[in-house]
């Protein structure tokens, strides 16, 4: 199904209406986090970018590829995923330090299914978290809807279709049994960026202003990854978060939709005429 302008979503699409709320924003942190969580990702992570010195600018351009996937033409979505493609096609190396799941020398590459699956699992469980806490929980019918309707991307990022879990509880199941067992592990590369994620280093910006702002990124993380980070969740934190999520819920229905909806997605309604 597509829309008038020829896109690989319509606007009745589920991940048409989910990815607009500009709140998902707020789960751009977490998605990073777990990604680095598992070792092979880190590794070239930080042999292969400058994300250490703006980790904001790798999540914009993330940001910016997957809208552009979702919301664009065809053509458009094609040059989006294009774009990631080349970048990915110059990532690969090999585990300095071994873990417990990979020993050292352990090769990677950005483009093997195993990471690919890791990353666009971690985006999509972490938009699907943001909107649940912050919009409106979904019924099982509409996560399994909304992952069928992601797997739409994976032959233009490279992701094979058989390497896709069957079904959402196929995909959930594989996602929680990721996180309790031995394949993520917080090495030291994966600490010095969560660092930087977490504190970005912006001028003019406080660390304090940043140690508020991690709150809703720690909250919204999987509690084991949590726990594996050290990240401390004491009552302080955790009235913080409630009353941080509590003022989100409140405010968004006041929002007019310039502020709560995403360019890419209402310059696509316009498009299709539905604006």
């Amino acid at each position: 199904m597509t829309s008038a302008g020829g896109s690989l979503y319509a606007p009745e699409d589920l991940t048409w209406q989910i990815n607009r709320e500009s709140v998902l924003l707020l789960a751009g942190p977490r998605a990073l986090l777990m990604q680095l969580a598992h070792p092979l990702v880190a590794a070239g992570v930080a042999a292969h970018s400058d994300f250490q010195r703006d980790p904001i600018r790798r999540l914009r351009r993330t940001l910016d590829a997957m809208l552009g996937i979702i919301y664009g033409t065809r053509d458009e979505a094609r040059a989006c995923a294009e774009g990631v493609n080349r970048v990915h096609e110059g990532v690969a190396g090999t585990l300095a330090r071994g873990t417990a799941a990979f020993p050292a020398g352990t090769p990677y590459r950005a483009l093997d299914p195993d990471l690919l699956f890791w990353v666009q699992a971690t985006l999509q469980d972490s938009a699907l978290a943001a909107y649940e806490c912050f919009v409106r929980p979904l019924v099982h019918e509409e996560r399994a809807r909304l992952y069928e309707e992601s797997k739409r991307m994976a032959p233009l990022l490279r992701l094979p279709r058989e390497r896709l879990p069957a079904s959402y509880d196929d995909f959930r199941a594989e996602l929680d049994a990721t996180l309790a067992g031995p394949v993520l592990e917080i090495t030291d590369e994966a600490r010095a960026l969560a660092d930087a994620v977490l504190h970005p280093p912006v001028p003019l910006l406080p660390r304090s202003l940043g140690d508020a702002g991690s709150v809703i990124t720690v909250a919204l993380l999987p509690p084991v990854l949590r726990e594996r980070y050290g990240f401390t969740w004491d009552r302080k934190r955790q009235l913080a978060w409630r009353a941080a999520r509590e003022l989100v819920r409140r405010s968004l229905p006041l929002l007019p939709d310039v502020a709560r909806s995403m360019p890419a997605a209402r310059r696509a309604a316009r498009r299709a005429g539905t604006s």
